[in-house]
């Protein structure tokens, strides 16, 4: 969307919150009791040392105490409520398409896509972290068409071997 307007998205696989997209930046809120913030949070932490232009980077992150009806107030699923929540609100630059808005019809851009998100997982590899739920809408498109990972909510920091993954932890139509 290019308008100024607040337009809240739900995940279409598991509610792990919603974002925010304004002119310059998306806000991703993730309810408190949620404990994928806090995974989240650690990683990119973790990677904010690190120099990865096809990693999103995050510009800030925040714990905020509101009611569902002041955050959630576009929200189409939203239940108006005067209870508190607590949320976990991480801010970041806006891009003006994900991989699921546009086609690659040129080998240049294939090339260049496969080039980016290969060059992502590689540096995640390195460092020990598996997304966990790559997909077209997880995939950004900055405006010099360089392709950019987000969304690491099922993200694991591998400090032991994984035995089993588990059907819920990704999307299963694109899971590997």
């Amino acid at each position: 969307m290019m308008n100024n307007q607040i337009s809240p998205v739900e995940y279409k696989y598991g509610i792990t919150g919603f974002v925010e997209i304004k002119k310059n930046k998306a806000k991703k809120y993730i309810e408190f009791n949620n404990l994928r913030w806090i995974n989240e949070h650690l990683i990119f932490s973790y990677l904010w040392s690190y120099k990865n232009e096809n990693i999103i980077k995050h510009i800030g992150a925040e714990i905020l105490f509101s009611s569902n009806k002041s955050l959630l107030e576009n929200n189409k699923d939203s239940v108006e409520t005067n209870e508190k929540k607590l949320y976990y609100k991480i801010t970041f630059p806006r891009y003006s398409n994900s991989l699921i808005d546009v086609q690659l019809f040129y080998d240049t851009n294939i090339i260049q896509f496969m080039l980016d998100i290969t060059s992502a997982l590689a540096f995640l590899h390195e460092h020990n972290i598996i997304h966990r739920d790559i997909k077209p809408e997880n995939i950004l498109i900055n405006a010099k068409t360089r392709y950019i990972l987000i969304d690491f909510s099922h993200a694991y920091m591998k400090i032991i071997d994984i035995h089993k993954l588990e059907s819920t932890v990704v999307t299963w139509f694109y899971r590997a």
